[in-house]
């Protein structure tokens, strides 16, 4: 998908999701439950934060990597479910047992 905001929203979700390690979904939920909070963010981290969907940590084994984060959906859910659907094509094989 194409970010709706000249490539702008998925960088930053996805650098919010890595940075606060929630995926984009908490990130909002923790928005509406602590609006003061977020509303003087922005001072101390000197980066928008953008939360909401289509922002997904990649994880490995209880271990944060990063994030993955798209944006241009048209419908409710595609940012999510393209994200979710780019980690499983993207997630790297385990390791071969003995």
């Amino acid at each position: 998908m194409i970010d709706s905001v000249a490539g702008f929203a998925g960088p930053a979700r996805h650098r919010n999701a890595s940075l606060f390690r929630r995926d984009g979904a908490a990130l909002r939920e923790m928005r509406e439950t602590s609006p003061g909070f977020f509303a003087q963010l922005h001072h101390a981290v000197r980066v928008p934060i953008l939360t909401g969907a289509g922002a997904k940590l990649t994880m490995r084994g209880g271990t944060i990597l990063g994030a993955l984060a798209v944006s241009g959906g048209v419908a409710p859910g595609q940012d999510d479910e393209c994200a979710v659907a780019a980690l499983a094509a993207f997630a790297p094989e385990p390791p071969a047992g003995p």
